[in-house]
């Protein structure tokens, strides 16, 4: 019983600090799901919940690493989920940051820096 407890306590320490760079494209799909009305069919203003999760995940993707990834992510995950693109656009400036990953579905995300 101790040695289990020590081996998760042991996984969680390594967890938590990780000095990882990149955003998993899972835990990021999942941030944006509050965003998933606005980014289909627009009208009004995103939820105040979907803002508060793109600044989240603003604070989140430092790096060149950590932006390539998440401009991946959010192309795939756009294809996906049919987001309109123009919404997409639009999003983070409705809700007030400046996100470091271009939001369009022609993007060469290689070329993020």
């Amino acid at each position: 019983m101790a040695k289990s407890v020590l081996l998760v306590l042991m996984v969680l320490i390594a967890f938590y600090s990780c000095s990882c760079s990149a955003i998993s494209c899972g835990s990021l799909t999942l941030d944006l799901l509050p965003c998933l009305p606005y980014l289909r069919s627009g009208g009004g203003d995103p939820s105040s919940f979907c803002c508060n999760e793109i600044k989240q995940l603003n604070a989140a993707i430092r790096g060149k690493e950590a932006r390539q990834g998440a401009c991946k992510c959010i192309l795939q995950q756009g294809k996906r989920y049919h987001i309109n693109w123009n919404n997409a656009k639009q999003l983070p400036g409705l809700c007030k940051v400046n996100l470091p990953v271009p939001v369009s579905p022609n993007t060469d995300c290689s070329r993020v820096s």
